[in-house]
């Protein structure tokens, strides 16, 4: 059964800057052709990005990285994403998940270190690998970094539909709305 995965974002947005409202991404969670996962829930991922400090192994060299909160059904929507080591960051809580990639290229990202972001301690929980995919992605839970941030809005939002044929629906449905827009096809 073919799926096709979207990315929705504000209009004219730079990655790491949010513009799509919380009313706005909870209209998408309810379209009608986005799938579902085995509990019956919308795969709609929503997100957060923030640059974070990571030093380089060997050289120490300061480098930023984007820490992306995610809501944690990223798992459904990355199928591919496996843990290796330690668990899934718990919603609400200042907990991160690193990519194997991450604990190769930069150092402070073992299980149990602790990272600060804005001033507040941040506990790594997890390390995942993500398929052939060879670069440092951390998550979080998207609400905690939203609150911690003091943001209200999101950067982008990504969603699995039911099928390719499904697109042109979901297109149609976005269209109107005001925050949120498909990148070019």
């Amino acid at each position: 059964d073919a799926c096709q995965q979207a990315q929705v974002r504000g209009p004219g947005q730079r990655p790491l800057a949010g513009s799509i409202p919380r009313d706005e991404a909870a209209a998408v969670q309810g379209f009608p052709d986005i799938r579902r996962d085995r509990d019956g829930r919308p795969i709609v991922v929503l997100e957060s990005m923030i640059p974070i400090d990571g030093r380089r192994r060997g050289t120490g060299a300061r480098i930023f990285v984007p820490l992306t909160g995610v809501t944690p059904n990223i798992t459904a929507y990355r199928p591919e994403m496996r843990f290796t080591a330690g668990r899934m960051f718990r919603p609400g809580m200042r907990e991160l998940v690193a990519s194997n990639a991450c604990t190769r290229l930069f150092s402070g990202f073992g299980i149990g270190d602790e990272r600060s972001i804005r001033g507040m301690a941040w506990t790594v929980v997890g390390h995942f690998d993500l398929g052939q995919e060879s670069q440092c992605v951390i998550f979080a839970d998207v609400n905690t970094i939203m609150s911690v941030l003091d943001r209200n809005t999101y950067s982008g939002i990504e969603v699995m539909l039911r099928s390719a044929a499904d697109f042109p629906a979901f297109r149609a449905a976005v269209k109107p709305r005001g925050h949120i827009v498909l990148p070019p096809t």
